[in-house]
């Protein structure tokens, strides 16, 4: 079993991308192996097996306090430390999501592969762009 860490940003009224309101970061299971998960998101899959399902959040991370679910933490370095300790959770990888802030659009703008630090996928000054253009902000 793979995780996922999906951290979550807002594109604002002002056109500027800040940590999302609610929830800045989920952790989800995923039930493929890292290697196949590593195939996929390289494009090495044939077409019928190219996607990968993740399974609903097991933690959750918010500077919100009335959001928090697994304790009060002063950053998501330390939240991510007591997931390792106290749950055995270690991301494998991490995406990038840029919301429209007060819409549903929700983009993967950038994936990261945790183990090795290398940069999967990474189209986010174009998201933010389209969405800049999309909100008809400057």
């Amino acid at each position: 079993m793979t995780y996922f860490l999906e951290k979550y940003y807002e594109l604002d009224f002002n056109g500027i991308l800040k940590p999302a309101t609610y929830v800045q970061c989920l952790v989800r299971p995923c039930d493929q192996d890292y290697a196949k998960v590593l195939d996929v998101l390289n494009g090495k899959m044939k077409s019928k097996d190219n996607f990968i399902l993740l399974q609903g959040q097991v933690a959750m991370y918010s500077q919100n306090r009335s959001f928090q679910q697994d304790g009060e933490f002063k950053s998501v370095e330390e939240w991510l430390i007591w997931l390792e300790l106290t749950k055995g959770i270690s991301p494998d990888f991490e995406d990038i999501h840029v919301l429209t802030f007060g819409k549903l659009d929700d983009y993967i703008a950038k994936t990261t592969d945790l183990r090795t630090g290398e940069l999967l996928f990474d189209k986010q000054d174009e998201v933010v762009a389209k969405l800049r253009k999309k909100q008809k902000l400057t």
